[in-house]
Formats: structure tokens, sequence, C-alpha cells
């Protein structure tokens, strides 16, 4: 424990001001590699974006780790599905979504993926491939590219739909075929300071602007024709916005089971990237219309704690109530001789004492997000939880 505290302190503790940086191949991931990221889903609407430019400074200690995910790096060959994208020497591993990434010293691409779309697994490599990031990356860089992919998909479907004044009618959908055309657009637009709870950090900001034309296709069987709503034909039908409401009206189960309809859609995030984390510091997804933040993830001071569950003595120990104001229980007797140690997300020791009781007072403490440890008398460590105070 005492060899590895220290090295936490320092992962947390980094700060780079008034510089203005450059990206570089060393700092994103290579096969082994761990990021965790943080969600915030609720972002602050008020969120300091700023505008583009030097010199700047952002805040996002507001923002909030409603959930946790681990981003892993591997060699490709290691999937099941890996041999399929042979221009893929990288891979980004996220929950079920796998992102097939080509990494050179001029840059990494993305290749191809693996996902749910539209409802549907599918796994398509990108024609062409797209920059994610070139090395070195500066200030008023511009990066992006356009690909597109198709898949079709075996659905076999073969049921009855009740249609009023009808009857019932045999439907047959045999397969669907899933199009996307998406231009991605990112321009280097302002350096300057980040700060989160886990660390302040020099940044690059990029404007990253993604729009995507998807196409659904649908194989029937059958041809149905119900005069004034629906004439489908035997073979592939566009599935397109009517197409798919008025399938909704007879049979939502069947609107379901044939994924979204055709549409166009863009997405805008701002992309920070800092050296030395393997990844973007942080990314955070605006409204189209009025700039507002929707959604935030960012490496998240989680990852502070993540890996040392392993050296808990006491792992079920647990702080109520947490967010909590002026104090915290513990969930279990806390033996006689232990220690608690106290630090906010950037590493800083704030208060290192014995503890007296079950009870633990945080009067002194502003709000924020702390770490608490707990030590046996003998140093080990007992516990560890993170704690939000909120006054």
């Amino acid at each position: 424990m005492k060899r590895l505290l220290p090295f936490i302190l320092a992962f947390g503790t980094g700060t780079l001001l008034n510089a203005q940086i450059t990206i570089g191949v060393n700092d994103f991931a290579s096969p082994g590699d761990e990021v965790y990221m943080g969600t915030d889903d609720l972002p602050p609407t008020n969120l300091p974006l700023g505008t583009p430019g030097t010199n700047k400074s952002w805040d996002f200690t507001t923002l909030e780790t409603r959930s946790l995910d681990t981003i892993s790096f591997v060699n490709p060959a290691t999937l099941p599905n890996g041999a399929q994208f042979p221009a893929s020497n990288i891979a980004q591993v996220q929950g079920s979504t796998i992102i097939y990434l080509n990494k050179q010293s001029n840059s990494v691409s993305a290749v191809g993926t693996e996902l749910i779309f539209s409802g549907f697994p599918i796994a398509v490599n990108f024609n062409p491939g797209y920059t994610v990031l070139p090395f070195p990356t500066s200030y008023l860089d511009n990066f992006g590219g356009n690909y597109q992919f198709e898949q079709k998909v075996f659905i076999g479907i073969d049921t009855t739909v009740t249609v009023p004044l009808m009857g019932n009618i045999q439907v047959k959908v045999d397969s669907v075929w899933i199009k996307r055309q998406s231009d991605i657009d990112a321009n280097v637009d302002s350096w300057g300071n980040l700060t989160t709870d886990l660390a302040v950090v020099a940044a690059l900001r990029a404007k990253v602007v993604q729009q995507n034309v998807d196409t659904t296709y649908a194989y029937f069987g059958n041809p149905i024709v119900v005069p004034g709503f629906i004439n489908i034909t035997q073979g592939w039908n566009l599935i397109d916005q009517q197409f798919a409401q008025t399938i909704a009206l007879f049979s939502p189960e069947l609107a379901g089971a044939l994924g979204n309809a055709t549409g166009m859609d863009t997405i805008t995030t701002y992309e920070f990237f800092a050296n030395n984390y393997d990844y973007r510091f942080a990314s955070i997804e605006v409204d189209e219309t009025s700039n507002q933040p929707t959604n935030a993830q960012f490496i998240s001071n989680e990852s502070l704690l993540v890996g040392m569950e392993q050296f808990e003595s006491m792992p079920d120990l647990k702080v109520y109530p947490n967010p909590t104001a002026d104090e915290i229980r513990f969930s279990q007797q806390i033996p006689a001789g232990t220690v608690y140690k106290i630090f906010d997300m950037k590493g800083t020791l704030i208060e290192a004492k014995t503890v007296n009781s079950n009870v633990l007072s945080l009067q002194n403490l502003s709000s924020g997000s702390y770490a608490i440890m707990l030590y046996h008398n003998d140093g080990k460590l007992m516990a560890m939880e993170k704690v939000v105070v909120r006054k």
C-alpha cells in the first residue's frame, strides 16, 4: 500500500498551466491499456464550453460520474471476429461495442466496428476508414473523413397481423438491409487548461460534427396491400418514416423488429485531448440548436480507486449517507486504532486522523468529491469509499 499511494497521488496532481500542447502517438493507447470513463447523462446546462481561441480555461468539476465504463484496448487477433478486420492492429472494446482501429506513427484511424445497430448485431468494415486522430495533433488542425457501411441481417419473421376491417394478414419478413453514410469533421479550435475532479491538464479542444444518413430496407416474402394505407411489394422495401409509422399502427411489435427508419441526424461534440491519458480526456455532446450539453464522458476520478479493491480487508464496509452535508456513518464497527485519510480527487491529502467512533465529521470539507481510505493500525488498507459532499 505504501508503494501504491504515492503513485495515485502523482497521477492526480499533474498540472500544466498556460501551455499549448501537441498530441503524439504515445498519447494514444496501445494493446493492453485500459481507460476508465465516467459518464454524466445529466450534465449541467451551464457547463463552461466557451468560445474558440487560445489560453482558455474550462472548469468541469461539476460533472458527476453517474456511470463508469472500462474501455479496453486489445489485439484484434484475440477477439472472436477479429479476423474479419485485417486492416486493424488495435481494437477498442467498450461493452458490446468494438471499434477496430489502425494505429500508425502518423495517425489512428477507425476501420470497422461491431455493435448493436438499430437493434441488430452487426460487424462491418468501414469503406473507407476515417481519421480518429492525426499525429501530431496541434491547435488549428482539421481532420476526420467520411465512411460508409452496409449489412444485411436475417430476422425470419413469419407472423399474422390483425387489421381492422381487413381481418388477419400474413406477414413474412426475411431480412433487413442497413446502410449508413457518415461524414465527420473535426476542428481543433482551442487550447487551454481543463479542470476536472481528477486533474488540471493542458488540453486541446476539437469541435467534432458528425452527420449520419441511415437507410433501412426490409425484404418482405409476400405482398401486403391495405387500400389507402399500405402497399408493400414482395422484395426489398424502403423503411422511411411514413412507412414505419403506418406499420406501427397495425403492429408495434413488427415496427420494433424492423428497426429504425431511414433518417439523418447530426451529432456535435467537443473533444478534449491531453498528454499521457491514452484516450480523449473528455467529450461533451451538445444540442445542435442550443449548444447546451446533453451528455458528458470523461476520464473519471473513479479511476483513482479502480484496481485497489484487491487490497481491501473489509470490502463490504460502506459509508452513508452519500452524498452528505456534514457527516458520514460506517456500516460496520470500526476496529480500535483505525486511521482514516481523506484525499480530494487531485490526490491532495486533506485530513488524516484516528477514527474515534462510527461517525465521522466532514464539516470542514467544501462541496466536492473525496476519497476516504481506512487503514488498520499496521498500515494495511481496510476499506475505501468515494464520498460526495454537498453543502
